[in-house]
C-alpha cells in the first residue's frame, strides 16, 4: 500500500494543473509584452522629440552666428531674411534663410541651397529698430509637442 501511494504521488501533473499553469504563463507574458511595447513607443517618441529639438537648436545657432557677421541685411520679410556676408577671400556673397514647402530650414546662396533642419513649422524674423536687433523665432513639431526656440541677434553693422 505504501508503494501504491508513493507511485501516485510521483505520476506528475494533471491536465488541469498544466492548463492553469499555461494560462497563468500566457497572462504574465501578455502583460510583459504590453509593457515592452509601450516602452519602445515611448522611447521612439522621445528620440524623435530630441532629434527635432537638436535640429532646431543647431539651425538657429548657425543662422544667428552667421547673421551676427552680416555686412548688411538686404531683405527681411516676416518669414525669410537675406543678407551679405564676406567670405574668407574677401568677396561678398548673399545668404538667405527661409522655410520651404517641405518644412525644411534652408540656407540659400548663389552657389547652392543647403537644407539645415527638417520638421520646421515656422520661421519668424522681427526687427527691433531702436536696438538694431533682430528677433529670430524657430518653431517645429515633434509628435504632439511643439518646440520653439527664440534668440536675439544684434547687428554688427547697418
Amino acid at each position: 500500500m505504501t508503494r501504491l501511494t508513493r507511485e501516485r504521488d510521483q505520476q506528475g501533473f494533471t491536465l488541469v494543473e498544466m492548463l492553469v499553469a499555461a494560462v497563468v504563463l500566457l497572462l504574465v507574458l501578455s502583460v510583459a509584452n504590453a509593457l515592452f511595447y509601450e516602452s519602445v513607443v515611448s522611447w521612439r517618441s522621445g528620440e524623435a522629440r530630441m532629434d527635432v529639438r537638436e535640429g532646431l537648436r543647431l539651425g538657429l545657432d548657425r543662422m544667428s552666428r552667421e547673421l551676427r557677421t552680416a555686412q548688411r541685411v538686404t531683405d527681411m520679410q516676416s518669414d525669410s531674411i537675406e543678407f551679405m556676408v564676406v567670405k574668407d577671400d574677401g568677396t561678398e556673397i548673399s545668404v538667405q534663410y527661409y522655410v520651404n514647402l517641405s518644412q525644411e530650414l534652408v540656407r540659400g546662396t548663389d552657389e547652392e541651397d543647403l537644407v539645415l533642419v527638417t520638421g520646421v513649422d515656422d520661421l519668424e524674423f522681427t526687427y527691433l529698430e531702436g536696438n538694431r536687433v533682430i528677433l529670430v523665432r524657430l518653431r517645429g513639431t515633434a509628435g504632439d509637442q511643439t518646440v520653439e526656440f527664440t534668440t536675439r541677434v544684434a547687428l554688427r553693422t547697418q
